[in-house]
């Protein structure tokens, strides 16, 4: 019999399994077993898109919106030509958000992706920097959609606006 744990998500160290997750197998149908209590190895690489991918499949969301959390990792190592047809609209939308989410917060590194041209041109933006998009399409609709956010997300974006805007 092979032994599991659970593991922490954000560290990776095993926990107890309490409360609801005691018994997942019995309250979500094996699902969140499935997913929370893998194997103890000491690869701890779990591919969080397709673990993803497979919850959403498991709580019976449209086959689409699956597969595309499955496969929005592979802009970054495949070009717009390697994602199914069907799904590419959806992949290309989630890697560019990530990509001006990443510009947004400033966690950008300097480096492009070899594909990253590719994808925003399926979003119909040619020619176009993701620094670009951030500042002239993401931003403004936050701006219009500012009071529905809370309060600490305001802040930021206020805070942004002032120090980035301006140039």
């Amino acid at each position: 019999m092979q032994r599991t744990d659970v593991y922490d998500y954000d560290t990776g160290v095993p926990v107890e399994r309490t409360g609801l997750f005691a018994d997942s197998t019995a309250a979500f149908g094996g699902a969140v077993d499935t997913l929370i209590h893998l194997p103890l190895t000491d690869d701890r690489h779990w591919d969080p898109y397709l673990i993803g991918g497979l919850l959403l499949r498991n709580w019976n969301l449209p086959k689409q919106v699956w597969q595309s959390i499955e496969y929005q990792e592979y802009p970054k190592f495949a070009p717009p030509s390697e994602v199914p047809e069907d799904l590419l609209p959806n992949v290309a939308l989630l890697y560019v958000a990530h990509l001006c989410f990443d510009t947004f917060s400033g966690k950008t590194n300097g480096m492009k992706s070899p594909f990253q041209s590719g994808y925003i041109k399926v979003l119909g933006f040619e020619n176009t920097s993701i620094e670009k998009i951030t500042k002239q399409r993401v931003i403004p609709t936050l701006m219009k959609n500012m009071d529905g956010f809370p309060a600490f997300f305001r802040k930021y974006l206020t805070a942004y606006m002032r120090s980035h805007m301006a140039t």
